[in-house]
């Protein structure tokens, strides 16, 4: 819990910082076979939803979509967003978008982008007076080892002031993540620390906590996807490592990573838990290239599979593995359904 107790200390002293602006990116995707990603023509801006813009508030939606033969999007599936208010003005403008179609071979193939949306009023600079001192609170108790109901009454409270742009959304990840190293799990943390980190995963994406914290942050996120079996994303964050050159990492996780990377050869296979959000969805980046669902208690109705070179989606039956081939790339794999819906994922 040391640990615990420095990035709070740290993470404290930076909530006065500078807030950055940022506009939709695209992450680069780890390429597997010769293909060249769609590139941007046309991207209008979205509306901004007229009550937060009223009220000054900042928001985010992730997206993940593919982009046709032609460069047209289709498929636009939300992943996450800071509010539902922001979602559908996403969706709209993404269907808008035109780019120039990937390339394979020579040939336009339709791909996979994953997109986040940013929506920013302008004129933010840092964590606002009531964010910091109801951070301040958490910081205190935490430290002083509060109950669990101490500490989640006083995350509600931090989370009431408005948690209005990205800044605070940072560093309200970071809280999430404290509290969930202490009394939750580590699926709650791994997710808590993509909050942190501005769900960053390349170089040049913007991330709001200081290096230093935001440099443990990424340690500890390898970790716990390696042990919520979220290997791809493992290795994603890696590759992260490798862009900004961070030896510490590199050689501190090989070890792990090649452990990894021999799990994807053996013909073993492997299960997580998982449960379908309240969008009627679960999404997961495939790592081995079979795929079934156990343990179904609830609905599920189909799997949609967002790939480098293809989309696919099917109805699923309990049971079956289904083949994802290898030529089409890196993917993505949303299992679609009933809210709640809990169920085991398998891969091998």
């Amino acid at each position: 819990m040391q640990n615990n107790k420095l990035i709070l200390f740290f993470a404290f002293a930076w909530l006065l910082g500078p807030m950055a602006t940022t506009t939709a990116q695209e992450d680069k995707i780890e390429v597997m076979t010769v293909v060249v990603p769609p590139k941007p023509i046309k991207r209008g801006p979205p509306t901004y939803p007229i009550r937060s813009l009223q009220r000054g508030i900042d928001g985010w939606v992730e997206v993940n979509m593919m982009v046709d033969d032609t460069g047209k999007p289709f498929e636009v599936m939300v992943l996450d967003s800071s509010s539902p208010d922001f979602e559908r003005t996403t969706i709209s403008t993404i269907q808008k978008w035109r780019y120039e179609p990937a390339v394979s071979n020579g040939k336009p193939v339709m791909s996979s982008l994953r997109t986040i949306m940013w929506f920013e009023v302008g004129g933010s600079s840092g964590a606002h007076r009531a964010f910091v001192v109801a951070y301040r609170q958490f910081f205190d108790a935490f430290s002083a080892n509060a109950t669990q109901d101490e500490a989640k009454a006083l995350l509600t409270t931090l989370e009431a002031t408005g948690v209005n742009n990205r800044y605070e959304s940072a560093f309200f990840g970071l809280a999430n993540f404290l509290y969930a190293s202490r009394f939750g799990t580590s699926l709650e943390q791994m997710n808590y620390l993509g909050d942190a980190l501005s769900n960053s995963r390349v170089e040049e994406d913007e991330v709001f906590l200081p290096a230093n914290e935001a440099k443990f942050a990424r340690h500890e996120l390898i970790k716990l996807q390696v042990r919520n079996r979220h290997f791809k994303e493992a290795q994603d964050t890696y590759s992260y490592f490798e862009q900004v050159d961070d030896k510490e990492a590199l050689e501190t996780f090989k070890p792990l990573m090649d452990e990894v990377a021999a799990l994807k050869l053996n013909d073993d296979p492997y299960e997580i838990p998982a449960a379908i959000n309240d969008k009627g969805e679960f999404s997961i980046k495939v790592f081995k290239n079979q795929v079934y669902v156990a343990e179904i208690e609830g609905k599920v109705d189909e799997f949609k599979v967002y790939c480098e070179k293809q989309y696919l989606s099917f109805a699923v039956e309990p049971d079956i593995a289904y083949d994802i081939p290898e030529q089409w790339g890196v993917c993505t794999l949303t299992v679609a359904g009933t809210a709640g819906t809990t169920m085991k994922l398998g891969q091998l």
